[in-house]
């Protein structure tokens, strides 16, 4: 928000120097930048709504500088109102505490917005429009109140504040079509809306040059009726702004009467009484929060003065009422952001200057709550053997795309967010490869084309009506095998290279293999479930190339998803005693059928239980007509070694005739 400097003076004219003021603004909170033209850029949080306006940052700078403001700076023409008030329906009160109409008309259609008034709004960030929505721009930053100007003359009946129906739609001033929904505050005239409330107006009902008679909106719509609904819409609007953050219920009428005398005074026209639903009397008070002196000094680390405490609650508009060991404070109207006493401990320190509160060094106990877990375990060794082999680690959010979770969890019901941030992170994610794959379009559209990413998070399913959370383990892996040189030419990663980067990484913890499997995200012959001690705890394999459009990437990346809860308890590696006797080598090729797998070759001859067989490596895959109809050949290379002595041939070969005998008969294969 940026703040003219000098109409804000005006507010607080003993106020110090430009530069004090932003320091001052800054220290408590209220970032302020001085630019050169005089006017401040501000930086406001989103529980400071109060001070979206000249009113309220006048306020804020009369607590600062003790120094006091005019909130009384309105002048000129007196508003006479001599019409019939216009006629008001019914009104929402769970949306809107207090609505109010006034219509005016014989005004001047072609008068045009002083000089004096263009420029302060054009200081504050506002391109000038039009007289009226000048007048109403220009209300807004002086108050706080959003305004709204309708054709009293389009309106089809009395003006109604509800909500809207099902499959109501309404063409807004920018010229979007905006569906609308049950849970949508509007506007209407008879049956239908001409206003999204607290967000933006109708084109049908828009003010015109022809216009001849208008009708003035001032209401007080209640932050939860109008939070996240712009956004939804895919709009943002400085009344939107205001509204979902707070508009002080007091200020409309003030608003109203302020308006409508800047539009008499420079355009003329007829007023007519005000029509008025709901109001919010100037002697409510808000629900008493208690401050404890106890509390604040254990918050601060010393203790403020009490009647420091009560002189800074009461500058903020408080109703202070002083107890002998606590303050009972009634926040003003316009501070919707006081419901805690920890939110009135930080108003103290904030007023009193974070400058003020000493320095010291805080005792920082430490203490051990035992052996980490085996899921803590299981976690930081993963993270560990994966960035060994040349993964980074990628923090996504819990949030997902609806789209993504179709993609790579067809079967789940992700969790739907009642007001997501936005239409990218609408469902709580179930599956990590989908975030995944959105780091890696970003990395490539920014000219990254080799990157492998993992991530160890928690997903979110259903039990029934309750979220269900657990761990899992995904990665991702795209572009070269390995770096650029000389020796070989360059390659891309492929299904086999993530395949031995989860043998390193479930090495030790259990019998593990690979099965063929089928997944609608993921390339088919290119897809293999993982199979630890019998037990399936993931899935690995290459994209299927028709989401390749996707994600804008050139080649299928290669992705692994692991369950931690199915093998989080796996034994922990332990030593090994290695033989002192020499290894006896043998190769043999085997021919079989396609459908036979490498795997089902290897747990066939682990069957037998031959304890001088120490390891199996398929060295060779070959196809050729002269095999046979669908049927290859696989080299083996079997490694002998035995702990109790040398290895003689024989002894070998007799070994060596059981595994291809248990070959034979178990998968039909007969050496080549």
């Amino acid at each position: 928000m940026k703040c003219d400097l000098d109409w804000l003076l005006q507010w607080v004219p003993k106020a110090p120097d430009a530069e004090t003021i932003a320091q001052l603004l800054t220290l408590a909170g209220v970032e302020a930048e001085l630019q050169e033209d005089r006017t401040l850029e501000l930086d406001l949080t989103p529980n400071r709504g109060d001070c979206l306006s000249m009113l309220g940052l006048a306020r804020e700078l009369s607590v600062l500088t003790e120094a006091k403001f005019d909130d009384r700076l309105e002048g000129g023409t007196a508003v006479v109102s001599n019409q019939t008030p216009p006629s008001l329906g019914s009104v929402e009160p769970e949306g809107c505490s207090y609505y109010s109409l006034r219509l005016i008309e014989a005004y001047d259609s072609q008068a045009v917005t002083p000089s004096g008034m263009q420029d302060r709004l054009q200081r504050c960030g506002i391109q000038p429009h039009d007289f009226l929505v000048d007048v109403t721009n220009y209300v807004m930053l002086e108050l706080g109140q959003p305004l709204h100007a309708l054709d009293a003359d389009s309106l089809s009946g009395p003006v109604s504040v509800r909500w809207a129906r099902k499959e109501e739609k309404l063409r807004a001033l920018d010229g979007s079509m905006l569906p609308l929904g049950p849970d949508i505050l509007v506007i209407a005239s008879g049956n239908s809306p001409v206003a999204v409330a607290g967000v933006i107006g109708g084109a049908n009902t828009a003010v015109t040059e022809k216009t001849q008679r208008i009708m003035l909106e001032s209401a007080h719509f209640l932050p939860s009726a109008i939070a996240g609904r712009a956004r939804r819409l895919k709009l943002h609007t400085e009344a939107s702004r205001r509204f979902e953050r707070g508009v002080d219920p007091h200020i409309a009428h003030r608003a109203m009467q302020r308006a409508t005398q800047l539009i008499v005074e420079h355009a003329g026209g007829q007023v007519s009484e005000i029509s008025s639903h709901g109001y919010l009397a100037p002697e409510y008070r808000a629900e008493p929060v208690f401050l404890r002196a106890e509390q604040l000094e254990r918050c601060l680390g010393l203790m403020v003065n009490e009647g420091v405490v009560t002189r800074i609650l009461r500058s903020l508009g408080c109703v202070v009422t002083v107890r002998a060991t606590d303050w009972e404070v009634h926040p003003p109207s316009w501070r919707f952001d006081l419901e805690i006493e920890q939110d009135l401990v930080e108003e103290v320190v904030r007023v009193y200057g974070y400058d003020r509160i000493p320095s010291a060094r805080l005792p920082a106990p430490v203490t051990t709550r035992g052996s980490p877990s085996a899921l803590t375990r299981r976690i930081e060794q993963c993270g560990t053997r994966l960035v060994e082999r040349g993964y980074c680690e990628a923090v996504t959010y819990s949030f997902s795309e609806e789209k993504l979770e179709q993609i790579f969890a067809p079967s789940a019901k992700p969790w739907r967010l009642l007001n997501p941030i936005s239409d990218d992170y609408a469902v709580m994610r179930t599956t990590l490869s989908g975030s995944l794959l959105r780091a890696v379009q970003h990395n490539h559209n920014r000219q990254q084309s080799s990157v492998r990413l993992f991530e160890m998070a928690r997903v979110f399913g259903r039990e029934g009506k309750e979220v269900s959370e657990s761990w899992i383990l995904s990665g991702v892996a795209q572009g070269a095998a390995y770096p650029l040189q000389w020796s070989a030419a360059p390659r891309a990663i492929d299904f086999y290279d993530i395949k031995g980067d989860l043998e390193c990484l479930l090495q030790g913890s259990g019998q593990l293999r690979f099965e063929s499997a089928t997944h609608p995200a993921l390339h088919p012959g290119q897809t293999a479930r993982i199979i630890l001690e019998e037990k399936a705890v993931g899935l690995v394999g290459a994209l299927h190339p028709k989401w390749l459009s996707e994600f804008d990437l050139p080649h299928s990346p290669v992705l692994f998803e692991l369950a931690f809860s199915e093998w989080e308890d796996a034994a922990r590696p332990a030593f090994c005693a290695w033989s002192e006797y020499p290894t006896v080598e043998r190769d043999i090729s085997l021919i079989l059928a396609e459908e036979v797998q490498a795997a089902q070759l290897e747990a066939c001859i682990r069957e037998l239980g031959i304890e001088e067989l120490v390891e199996i490596v398929v060295f060779d895959v070959y196809r050729a007509r002269g095999l046979g109809n669908r049927r290859k050949s696989i080299g083996l290379h079997l490694k002998f070694q035995s702990f109790s002595g040398t290895l003689t041939d024989p002894d070998v070969d007799a070994l060596l005739e059981r595994v291809t005998e248990s070959l034979t008969q178990g998968l039909g294969a007969r050496l080549r």
